[in-house]
């Protein structure tokens, strides 16, 4: 009984510690030199993880989660994802079409029958893929708002900004179950304005289906289809179906003043040479394209589950793989909340996140079993080709 216990005591001190990994000396040195700046004992850092063949190769925690508290970042610290999100809302939509409650080929319009007529054109494909044309919501917010936006706001502005919506129901789209007084607040600002929008703005950038654009409308509005569909909240659903079946037990969307993320990263910015707190924005909760907190220990068994059938059929698992449109990045194309391309002849699927005091990337090698997983509580820097450089040394420059 003694051994089972110290066992059980070695397991989880391996779990909570800083750095675990099973690279050679070399390999772990040479990895350590590309976060070097990142090591720091009173600046905001970065956390990353090496998966190959399904086990952590490599796990590491460089400078501060929390400057206030002196927080290391570890396996288990949790960053806000942002746009490497995405993957979590495609995988929600997948799962309700997967389960015969939605169709890939339906219009805006079959859920949200208020929205303008050029709802008409735009299918939940599009959304998926980047190819609907919506405007951004960030552009169309009214001028000095001050309050955090909602998906339910960026369905709202999209509406509202081209002055063609029914005028019957130009202001009966649902708020949050909860509305607050900063809700309430917004809601009268979205309302002037558009009392005063022209009516002849363009309703979207191209027609749909027509070009690619990066939308983060589009994966908000996605956020409230997961909603209407299934009749749950998006947090709700993704706890339900997403993060308790997998285990992720820290892993959440983020809802200000409902939710609170253990361990968590705090996102800095550089002024004059100095960090400072830049946590949180005017969007920061929208959910659908980049609200969700996560963690290396959580997004390990993400990333496994990708190899199995465990949350949706293969055939649809396959299809979020899969080519679907052809993006503005060279060598790239769009499939379900990812983006595909190929490094040194094998395929490679990959997302990044950049949001006010956060910067991640998650890319992954299938035909290697291999992903580089790193999460920064830091904007700026220039280390989007690091996972290349971490493949390089595990994989090619050893030969395996």
């Amino acid at each position: 009984m003694k051994t089972v216990k110290i066992i059980s005591t070695i397991i989880a001190m391996a779990i909570i510690t800083k750095t675990t990994f099973a690279l050679d000396a070399a390999q772990a040195a040479r990895v350590d030199a590309l976060f070097k700046n990142f090591d720091h004992p009173n600046a905001p850092g970065a956390s990353v993880m090496v998966i190959h063949n399904g086990k952590s190769v490599f796990a590491k925690g460089y400078g501060l989660a929390d400057l206030v508290t002196k927080t290391p970042c570890t396996t288990n610290t949790n960053f806000r994802l942002a746009s490497v999100s995405k993957q979590f809302t495609a995988m929600a939509v997948l799962m309700l079409a997967d389960r015969g409650k939605l169709k890939l080929d339906e219009k805006l319009t079959d859920f949200f029958p208020e929205f303008p007529s050029y709802g008409k054109q735009i299918t939940v494909q599009q959304l998926l893929t980047h190819s609907s044309g919506l405007i951004e919501y960030d552009e169309i917010m009214p001028a000095g708002t001050t309050i955090p936006v909602l998906d339910q706001d960026v369905l709202r502005l999209l509406i509202e900004h081209t002055g063609d919506a029914p005028k019957a129901d130009l202001h009966t789209v649902a708020w949050s179950e909860n509305e607050t007084e900063n809700a309430a607040k917004l809601k009268v600002e979205l309302q002037q304005r558009a009392a005063s929008v022209k009516t002849n703005r363009p309703a979207t950038y191209f027609p749909p289906g027509s070009e690619f654009r990066y939308s983060n409308s589009g994966y908000a509005l996605l956020a409230l289809i997961v909603e209407v569909r299934s009749g749950q909240t998006f947090a709700r659903f993704l706890k339900e179906n997403i993060f308790e079946p997998l285990k992720m037990t820290n892993t959440q969307a983020y809802e200000q003043g409902l939710s609170v993320v253990p361990n968590r990263a705090f996102g800095h910015s550089l002024a004059s040479n100095v960090w400072v707190r830049t946590d949180q924005s005017l969007t920061s909760s929208v959910l659908g394209d980049g609200g969700i907190y996560s963690s290396l220990s959580d997004l390990f068994k993400w990333d496994q589950s990708l190899y199995k059938s465990k949350l949706v059929s293969e055939r649809v698992l396959r299809a979020a793989f899969t080519p679907h449109s052809k993006s503005d990045r060279a060598g790239l194309s769009y499939g379900y909340g990812w983006f595909i391309g190929e490094y040194r002849g094998l395929k490679e699927i990959s997302h990044n996140g950049s949001t006010i005091g956060f910067r991640n990337r998650i890319a992954r090698f299938p035909e290697k079993h291999f992903t580089v997983i790193i999460l920064s509580n830091r904007a700026g820097g220039e280390w989007n080709e690091f996972p290349h450089r971490i493949a390089d040394i595990v994989l090619f420059d050893a030969g395996r």
